[in-house]
């Protein structure tokens, strides 16, 4: 009940836009500010107007929750050991932390706010497999009317007068536009395709932040194809066609989660 009430409160925030700070007064026009929107302060509002019904009590439990480990929150309620190290997995997953590390409690929520036909917390496979996701986003551009082009590396992002104009391919060629958008990381991105000359020109700092910002990896991925489906003493063969978590308890984990 208790996980269940602040997927409630999140998945309702989720997809809005963070409220800029630098947007939350309307009334002042400045380089940062040159619209003087209300909608970021309207954002805002709406989000404690949301977190004010919670109550004073849910409130604090939430603020709680938030920051504290799975390990915390799991042994507030359950007592077999092995039992928490399995309810423990999601929690860490895409993380470089253990169940013992703060805010693992919040990823295991993460992994519960999805549904399936009503089911919350269900898990689901896309028909096809997951490259049919990207088809499907690709096919839905393509009728919006975009143009997308394959084994064309981008070599580096042109900049002119601080701004960015366009790319030119590893081919030689240049394709210039409006608005150069990047969903590269930020390394790749900055310190890459951006030459630091043009970085220093609008911010000194761009360069170090981005050198300096941790990606390194946490999560690894092994497709094994068995003949047969596996089987376990004890357990009927219908057990295995969900999930096969195999690990132990909260020390055991936090181990492998640190483990180089």
């Amino acid at each position: 009940a208790e996980i269940s009430r602040y997927c409630r409160f999140i998945k309702r925030t989720l997809l809005m836009t963070p409220p800029d700070p630098t947007q939350i007064n309307p009334f002042v026009q400045n380089r940062i500010n040159p619209w003087g929107h209300r909608e970021d302060l309207d954002g805002l509002l709406k989000i404690g107007r949301e977190f004010g019904r919670l109550g004073e009590r849910n409130m604090y439990d939430m603020i709680r929750f938030w920051s504290m480990s799975v390990a915390d929150f799991l042994d507030q309620y359950f007592e077999t050991p092995r039992w928490k190290g399995l309810a423990a997995a999601s929690s860490i997953i895409g993380t470089a932390l253990g169940p013992y590390s703060p805010g693992t409690a919040y990823v295991l929520l993460h992994h519960y706010m999805g549904e399936v036909d009503g089911q919350i917390g269900a898990w689901g496979f896309a028909r096809g497999g997951m490259g049919s996701v990207s088809k499907a986003i690709a096919a839905a551009a393509e009728d919006a009317g975009v143009e997308i082009r394959v084994n064309a590396e981008v070599e580096k992002v042109i900049v002119k007068d601080g701004k960015a104009i366009g790319v030119a391919l590893k081919s030689g060629e240049e394709i210039y536009g409006k608005s150069i958008v990047s969903n590269a990381d930020p390394k790749r991105t900055y310190l890459k395709l951006i030459d630091k000359g043009d970085l220093d020109a609008i911010d000194p700092d761009i360069h170090r932040y981005a050198k300096n910002y941790k990606i390194r990896g946490s999560s690894g991925k092994l497709n094994i194809a068995l003949d047969v489906l596996p089987e376990f003493a004890g357990l009927p063969k219908e057990a295995t066609y969900g999930t096969i978590d195999i690990g132990g308890d909260f020390d055991y984990i936090e181990a492998v989660s640190w483990w180089d």
